[in-house]
């Protein structure tokens, strides 16, 4: 039997070598970061080995004597299960950034780990080392196990798998598993040393003496044992259903878990209650006694039983107690008069006492450090009452007969949740962050490791259409022959999206503390715009009049000067609109001062119009998204046109080649490729939404790390001509912006004579210019088409103003074809 230190074995003998180094060891795993990701994707791999791979579980289970725990360790380190873990246990997988409570916030506050934390585990528990130090991982924590010289190396193993599922290869670094028995004093004084955390489980001897050697302030986290019982109510004494599910509860697990009742308790004052509910409970422990064999018992249990059933015998005479034994001793109740509570000796002996409710409190409270759970058999009525008593009493669960030892997922252990007690609180106050909710803005990003096949808008609808049961919210997503499409959350992924968006609103310039803000998006109609930001408003915990784009402008420009709103968000078109009819009256009001937009491009001349006319301040993107993949990027105040920065907390990105799945280098135009992270309902993983951009390069002025990206179109507005790549979008934008352009466009591209004839037609009833001078504008502000053009004449461009029914369409749908290409390859 080996130590097993940092993923390398090491021989026993070496023990004292090693104990001297511990400090440094130590020291070492806490340089090391580790991210919650990188445990929960190594777990999740581990997890699905376990269950699929045949060597590996023999391997393990060689180990073993209980085969069932390979099952367990499997479901607990599935990725869902850890995640929902977390969640209820921190508040969620953010939990770990130092971020303000609230946007109103100055402070920071996250959950840090609380350093080194040393587990101490029992030999008779196989897993619980090994599901230890994944709870200790799962706090981040640098974890040193110390385990006894009897113990199998299941725990080792099983970690040594867990160490090759990482891809990062950082938490072997935090996970010492070390070979040494409770009488190697000195050896295990040294290992405490260094603890900020002592998990200790065991018996109370066991556990007191670990305390002893406890540096101080170190936080002592001690699983005792601890005891059980049922609770029946006067008016279920004579219930069947009471009687099948008691004996149920007494015979699974021998009762053998902290939750097994080894008492049961009657709502009376009197000893014989008991006695006639014991001779009814003793045929119904029988029949399920006989349908689960009597185990093996040792000398030492055999005793114990023996010993409290003689004690009981002896008893009988004076009137207070009485023993209901089988005949071939595979169960026994014993019934006492003194309502004391006191353990059984487990394996199938159950205690019975009178118990009236009105000494409930008296009667256990001075036991409360030793309670757990409480079956109870009782009306509703009455079970909200004993409830409140038996918490009072010290009680941490409370269950229903025939359920003591069934849990649920997140569950509480013995009243407390484990991860927050290896955790520790921590806040930070800095300067000039006044626009910042996270500190995690700072931090550089992780490297990509996205790999698998491109998702297409076609995939996503179909994994939509498979995955519709398990959806919760659903809002239209665009779709083609007339048929709607649909894109699918549950609660969690939307609330987790729109909190992502309100920081990203946030770093824009929305200022929950001052700005009163008016919702003008769409609604309805499966929709998302409206309730989106109506959502996003309230995780930002700002003033908002949630009015939705209604057709009277006027009334909507009363209420905005009635209700002091300085800040607006909805699309461009609405919101010129609103500001033309209420333009004499919002220039009096002059307070309106922001205005966040998405949806729609707004140009340039159209917010130079809305500055000049009413002095507003702030005119920005209030989101960059899709409804398939949500909240994508953000705008910072030193963003301009349309340049955002990645909402990398809740989405990868990659910037692929337009002709193969190749990344694009910095500068260069391709096609923008998203990963959802913990997403519930769909699975997004490398999902090309059809947009185009380039990495910006440098870093951005506002001093955020995130990656900032600039979107230039979609991807059919990017063809090849005269050996370069062409960007209509961009185009339009110059377009929109020098000449207000708001009409249709589009482009056809032939070849002729080998040279390659790009054709932009423009609807003439939106443009007043010469096509010569649109053409020179054009020229002007796009400097490679004028290069490739002008300069090199590989392409002919040629601009021209047309009536907008000659524009080329689609035969079904009478969509305009932005860029229709007629040359023959």
């Amino acid at each position: 039997m080996k130590h097993f230190v940092k993923g390398e074995w090491i021989e026993t003998s070496e023990t004292e070598k090693l104990i001297e180094g511990i400090s440094s060891l130590a020291i070492d795993s806490l340089e090391r970061d580790l991210e919650i990701q990188d445990v929960l994707e190594a777990c999740q791999k581990f997890s699905t080995k376990l269950k699929s791979d045949p060597e590996l579980r023999k391997k393990l289970g060689e180990e073993l004597t209980d085969q069932g725990t390979l099952d367990e360790v499997a479901i607990f380190c599935e990725k869902k299960f850890l995640i929902k873990k977390i969640e209820k246990e921190l508040g969620g997988l953010n939990a770990f950034e130092l971020k303000k409570q609230s946007f109103k916030d100055e402070v920071f506050e996250a959950y840090a780990p609380l350093g080194t934390l040393v587990h101490i585990t029992p030999s008779n528990s196989e897993g619980l080392s090994f599901l230890a130090a994944v709870e200790g991982l799962l706090a981040l924590n640098t974890n040193f196990l110390k385990i006894s010289h009897r113990d199998s190396n299941f725990t080792s193993l099983a970690l040594e798998e867990l160490f090759k599922c990482d891809s990062t290869k950082k938490i072997k670094e935090k996970i010492g598993v070390f070979r040494i028995s409770s009488s190697e004093t000195s050896s295990l004084q040294k290992l405490l040393s260094i603890a900020d955390g002592v998990s200790v489980w065991g018996g109370e001897s066991a556990i007191s003496e670990i305390q002893k050697m406890t540096p101080p302030g170190a936080r002592y986290i001690p699983w005792g044992h601890k005891i059980s019982f049922a609770y029946v109510d006067k008016e279920n004494l004579e219930a069947r259903e009471t009687f099948e599910k008691l004996s149920a509860d007494i015979v699974l697990n021998e009762q053998q878990a902290c939750s097994s009742p080894q008492v049961v308790y009657l709502e009376t004052n009197k000893y014989e209650d008991c006695i006639v509910f014991a001779e009814r409970l003793f045929d119904f422990l029988k029949i399920e006694s006989d349908k689960i064999k009597f185990p093996d018992l040792g000398i030492q249990e055999q005793a114990e039983i023996t010993n409290q059933v003689e004690l009981a015998r002896l008893e009988t005479p004076m009137g207070l107690s009485k023993v209901f034994e089988a005949e071939d001793k595979s169960f026994r109740i014993i019934v006492e008069k003194n309502p004391g509570l006191r353990p059984s000796p487990l394996y199938r002996t159950i205690l019975l006492k009178p118990l009236p409710s009105q000494k409930i409190i008296s009667t256990l409270y001075p036991l409360r450090t030793y309670l757990q759970t409480v079956g109870l058999a009782s009306s509703r009525e009455n079970g909200a009452i004993l409830a409140k008593k038996f918490v009072a009493a010290g009680l941490n669960r409370i269950t229903k007969v025939g359920e003591m030892l069934s849990s649920y997922e997140g569950e509480p252990h013995d009243g407390v949740y484990a991860l927050s007690r290896f955790m520790r609180r921590v806040r930070a106050e800095i300067k000039n962050t006044e626009d910042i909710h996270s500190l995690r803005e700072f931090s550089s990003p992780e490297g990509l490791n996205e790999s698998g096949s491109i998702m297409m808008k076609s995939d996503f609808q179909k994994m939509s259409v498979e995955r519709i049961d398990k959806a919760e919210l659903f809002f239209r997503s665009g779709g083609s022959s007339g048929k709607t499409a649909l894109s699918l959350f549950s609660y969690k992924d939307y609330h987790e999206q729109m909190q992502n968006a309100a920081e990203g609103l946030f770093a824009a310039g929305l200022n929950p503390k001052e700005d009163r803000v008016m919702n003008l998006f769409f609604g309805g109609g499966l929709y998302g715009g409206f309730i989106s930001f109506f959502t996003i408003l309230e995780h930002l915990e700002a003033v908002q009049l949630p009015m939705a784009a209604h057709e009277n402008h006027k009334m909507v420009g009363e209420m905005i000067i009635s209700n002091k709103v300085n800040t607006l968000v909805g699309m461009p078109s609405y919101i010129i609109q609103l500001i033309k009819e209420n333009l004499i009256e919002l220039k009096e009001y002059g307070k309106l001062k922001k205005i966040f937009f998405g949806g729609e491009h707004f140009s340039k001349k159209q917010r130079d119009w809305i500055q000049d006319e009413l002095g507003i301040t702030i005119i920005r993107s209030a989101a960059y998204g899709s409804v398939d993949a949500g909240p994508l990027g953000f705008q910072c105040p030193s963003c301009e046109g349309s340049v955002h920065h990645l909402l990398d907390s809740n989405q990868s990105l990659e910037i692929l080649h337009l002709e193969k799945d190749l990344p694009c280098e910095v500068g260069e135009t391709g096609r923008l490729v998203f990963s959802s992270k913990n997403r519930e309902v769909l699975d997004i993983k490398r999902y090309d939404l059809g947009d185009l951009g380039r990495w910006v390069e440098g870093g951005c002025p506002c001093g955020r790390k995130t990656p900032r990206f600039e979107l230039q179109g979609r991807s059919g507005d990017i063809f090849r001509a005269g050996g370069t790549f062409i960007n209509f979008q961009k185009i339009e934008i110059i377009l929109r912006d020098q000449f207000d352009f708001s009409g249709e466009a589009q482009i056809v591209i032939e070849k002729e004579d080998g040279l390659d004839k790009v054709n932009l037609s423009l609807d003439s009833v939106f443009i007043r210019e010469k096509e010569d001078f649109i053409r020179n504008i054009i020229m002007d502000k796009y400097h490679e088409l004028y290069e490739v053009a002008d300069l090199e004449n590989g392409l002919e461009f040629k601009v021209q103003l047309v009536d907008g029914n000659s524009f080329e369409r689609t035969t079904g749908s009478g969509k305009l074809i932005r860029v229709k290409d007629k040359r023959v390859y």
